[in-house]
């Protein structure tokens, strides 16, 4: 990580180990800010007292960022749902897969009715931070019973999951 002394501005990168050494600071209160990627940023807040000839020492744990991943529509709004409507209707429908983090996302989608194709584009991948990645359902309306017809589609990431149910009549 880089760690940046406040209020002076002086700058160091830890080693392999996590330590890290200012040298030479004059008497005072300093604070610290660290920054790694793929870690949230931390502003720590305790304030070291340093006296003039002494040694100080500060132990800080860092977090780990979480991958966010969103279920959307075409328009960015999130969803549980993807209707195919009735029949006559169109037998394919995008979703997309959102990373709202700032770490890469990786995923996986399942499903077990047969009326559901493989998703046309895949059914597994990873997403830089920021990215998104339209998956086109198709559904065999052939297959479907009479009647509604609901199943749930499983998407899961390196942060857990989250279910699609698709609906066609």
């Amino acid at each position: 990580p880089n760690v940046k002394l406040r209020p002076s501005g002086e700058t160091t990168m830890t080693g392999s180990d996590g330590t890290f050494m200012f040298q030479d600071l004059k008497k005072g209160d300093y604070s610290l800010s660290l920054s790694k990627a793929e870690y949230e940023d931390l502003n720590d807040d305790y304030v070291i007292h340093l006296e003039a000839g002494r040694n100080a020492c500060r132990d800080i744990q860092m977090k780990k960022k979480v991958a966010l991943m969103r279920i959307t529509d075409m328009n960015g709004d999130d969803i549980t749902v993807l209707d195919f409507g009735e029949e006559g209707d169109d037998m394919s429908r995008i979703f997309n897969i959102f990373n709202d983090s700032g770490v890469t996302l990786s995923w996986e989608i399942t499903t077990t009715a047969d009326w559901i194709q493989s998703p046309v584009n895949g059914t597994s991948g990873t997403l830089q931070p920021g990215g998104t990645k339209g998956i086109v359902v198709v559904i065999d309306r052939s297959k479907l019973q009479q009647g509604d017809n609901t199943t749930t589609m499983h998407i899961t990431s390196n942060n857990g999951n989250q279910q699609l149910t698709i609906k066609a009549r």
